[in-house]
């Protein structure tokens, strides 16, 4: 009689099975890449990029995760505050301004604001996998700040359209994309919270923003309403 007709008993060996090709031997999982301390490099590119922290790599669901949301909640507030304020511009450049200007031509500043901020997150987004975080957001600050400020000496429609519009909405993308990316690699029960919190702070940023360049408009100048609002956005997110 073969060996393949012989009856399987529970005391026969695996390694003993009548098959050509015996199963394989079962490999232990290499669990290393669970925690960073099994790898220095891994951790310290880890904090560079702000994806986590040293140590486990299963999210501690607050600690310095809190930091990043309140980071996150302040990038939002002043830069979709600016960009939910940006009516009060447009009031002031139709009725003072340009009173002969259509005003769908000064409505595309606001427009490319928000555009630009959607459509260049794309390319924020893979720049985030490769860049540290924190200088992504720090250019951000940077090419905002910078287009506010350019933008209160110009007198000319198209010239708001390349700054106050292009510019600035090109620099919100960098500080709009990793706020509502990070927070879930430092969250898994508290994600929603988490990810709630920065996200509220486009909404408290348009509550007080709005009227508070209202309040600049009508007692300085647009110029000096455009020119604090960069100076903050930029001192916000280079420090």
């Amino acid at each position: 009689m073969s060996s393949f007709d012989l009856p399987v008993t529970r005391t026969q060996s695996v390694n003993n099975l009548p098959y050509d090709n015996p199963p394989p031997a079962k490999v232990e999982e290499d669990r290393s890449i669970y925690n960073y301390a099994t790898n220095p490099n891994d951790a310290e590119k880890a904090e560079q990029t702000g994806a986590m922290p040293t140590g486990d790599m299963i999210p501690p669901d607050g600690g310095r995760g809190w930091l990043v949301v309140m980071s996150g909640f302040l990038m939002l507030m002043f830069s979709m505050g600016v960009v939910n304020a940006f009516g009060e511009y447009q009031t002031y450049y139709v009725e003072v301004m340009f009173p002969h200007e259509p005003t769908s031509n000064i409505s595309w500043i606001g427009t490319l604001q928000f555009a630009c901020m959607c459509l260049f997150g794309i390319v924020i987004g893979i720049l985030c996998e490769h860049m540290d975080t924190r200088l992504v957001t720090f250019i951000g600050g940077v090419i905002m700040g910078l287009a506010l400020v350019i933008a209160s000496f110009i007198k000319v429609v198209w010239g708001l359209i390349l700054t106050q519009g292009l510019l600035f909405g090109f620099g919100a993308a960098f500080c709009f994309i990793p706020p509502c990316s990070l927070p879930s690699q430092w969250f898994t029960k508290k994600r929603g919270l988490a990810i709630g919190l920065v996200v509220a702070g486009s909404g408290v940023g348009g509550v007080w923003v709005t009227p508070a360049t209202h309040a600049m408009i009508n007692n300085i100048s647009h110029a000096w309403a455009l020119r604090i609002s960069g100076i903050l956005i930029f001192a916000l997110n280079t420090s």
